[in-house]
């Protein structure tokens, strides 16, 4: 779908309001889980594999889940390898996009980073956020060092933050420069956190969040290309999902000749890699509004969307508690 193309079809979408993005966004969903054998690629659930999920109901496919180099059903963590080899562009771009690490895994967790040999992990979660009733939800555990100098050990790894930068341009977004050690050996890790993107919901600043994605660029550059981009919310794929779909299409914005602005193809494709990549109809629209934005510099809105819209279920597995 080339920029005119992708225009004209959001356009249309546009004019139909919500309902229209809803009905797209159930024929990606449908087109996904409806291929054959697709229920066959989740992993097997076993104890190992349960005590590791955050959420009981995240599952992954087994064809495409990051494997720990160890023995047996220990080398299970929620997290998957997203890459879309269908798309010639895409070839290259590697995210690894995961659920945030609960306490017993933080191990884990660093080994994948380190085994991947990971250069910047990309977090889009507050440590918890407030639900309804001015109740407190915890998304997440901490899983490094958060103040400067201050060390964080876990069996095999010890990691220190070297130096902590915020940008006045990105409010909510806080960067963190990391060294980290494994028998003998040191490594440097870049740790973004950006804060400002309601669970379900979507970001409020585009101008902001378009720089956020700019600022990830950056400090990637320099680093093996080769080498995954780590991203993950609290369950790994909703704000997860959206950011990775909408960091592919700006990447392919930078090519004069890049003709695969379809966010229906592309949602699909993430879908087929991670279940529930991109989760409620707003993030979805969300993807549109910012590429149309980029493409074209004009505002896009579908009208205003109301909290069922928000917070809708995505039918194929997932409940509403758990983005």
């Amino acid at each position: 779908m080339s920029r005119e193309s992708f225009r004209n079809h959001a356009d249309r979408l546009r004019a139909n309001g919500i309902q229209a993005f809803r009905e797209e966004f159930q024929q990606v969903k449908s087109r996904v889980t409806s291929q054959p054998g697709y229920k066959n690629r989740y992993t097997p659930p076993c104890e190992v594999v349960l005590s590791r999920n955050r959420y009981s109901d995240i599952r992954v496919l087994d064809d495409t889940r990051v494997k720990l180099q160890t023995n047996g059903n220990q080398d299970y963590i929620n997290a998957s390898d997203i890459t879309i080899d269908e798309i010639q562009e895409f070839k290259n771009i590697k995210y690894i996009s995961a659920q945030a690490p609960l306490p017993e895994y933080f191990d884990e967790f660093w080994r994948m980073c380190w085994e991947n040999e990971v250069p910047i992990i990309v977090m889009l979660t507050p440590w918890s956020e407030q639900v309804e009733n001015g109740r407190t939800r915890q998304k997440a555990n901490v899983y490094l060092p958060l103040a400067k100098t201050e060390t964080f050990s876990c069996r095999a790894f010890k990691i220190t933050c070297m130096d902590i930068e915020k940008r006045s341009t990105i409010h909510g977004a806080t960067v963190r420069f990391l060294n980290i050690e494994h028998q003998g050996e040191a490594r440097a890790i870049v740790h973004v956190l950006f804060v400002n993107w309601p669970d379900f919901g979507t970001v409020v600043d585009y101008e902001s969040y378009i720089e956020f994605h700019k600022m990830v660029e950056e400090l990637r550059a320099g680093t093996p290309y080769d080498k995954p981009t780590l991203v993950h919310c609290s369950a790994g794929i909703g704000r997860s999902g959206t950011f990775i779909a909408i960091d592919m299409l700006l990447k392919g914005a930078q090519l004069p000749d890049f003709v695969h602005f379809n966010v229906a193809m592309l949602v699909g494709h993430l879908r087929n890699r991670r279940p529930g990549m991109v989760f409620t109809v707003d993030q979805y629209s969300m993807i549109y509004e910012i590429i149309y934005y980029v493409l074209f510099k004009e505002s896009f809105s579908h009208g205003t969307s109301t909290k069922v819209d928000q917070m809708e279920n995505d039918n194929d597995v997932y409940s509403r508690s758990l983005s």
